[in-house]
């Protein structure tokens, strides 16, 4: 029926899970294929814990899906990690290097070795050289900052001393 299904389809946009728990609750006990199917469901949809709870379950079921499941388990290690990855590269692009720096972090202690590690590495050293850019910059700031306010300092003392004289000489010639 045309109505229900748009009405499943709000449902589903406004609480996208409901879809998940609806599908989890038609799988029969002991389905492997259901579990695993609602695994790679969910892996679509960006629900990365429940499509490893998904796949887990399956392998329990009937180990036979252990080599499918590992496969999509190592796609989604990497995905995950390409999703840290990208959150990295936002802060670093925002010149948050400090949350860069984190973020990159964890894509190499939490995924071990795979693309997204190396090119997480690489990220490392770039924030590296941007934060020691940054810091000789700042520091070529300062100084130039610093430079400035002595000039200006010394100018306001010889216009002091120039109005200083100024002063004696009136004095002078008012006394005489």
């Amino acid at each position: 029926d045309i109505e229900a299904k748009s009405f499943l389809s709000g449902i589903f946009k406004k609480w996208p899970k409901v879809e998940y728990y609806i599908k989890a609750k038609k799988i029969a006990d002991g389905e492997a294929e259901g579990h695993y199917q609602l695994g790679v469901f969910c892996f679509e949809k960006v629900w990365f814990n429940e499509a490893r709870e998904e796949w887990e379950k399956a392998v329990g079921i009937s180990p036979d899906y252990d080599n499918k499941v590992s496969e999509q388990l190592a796609l989604l290690r990497e995905s995950e990690a390409k999703s840290v990855y990208a959150m990295g590269l936002n802060e670093f692009e925002a010149k948050r290097y400090e949350n860069s720096i984190l973020l990159f972090q964890e894509v190499i202690q939490k995924f071990g070795d795979t693309e997204t590690t190396k090119e997480a590495r690489k990220m490392l050293a770039d924030v590296g050289q941007k934060i020691i850019e940054e810091q000789k910059r700042n520091e070529e700031e300062l100084k130039l900052r610093k430079e400035m306010y002595i000039k200006q300092r010394k100018q306001r003392l010889t216009d002091i001393e120039k109005e200083i004289a100024g002063i004696e000489n009136r004095l002078d010639r008012n006394a005489s």
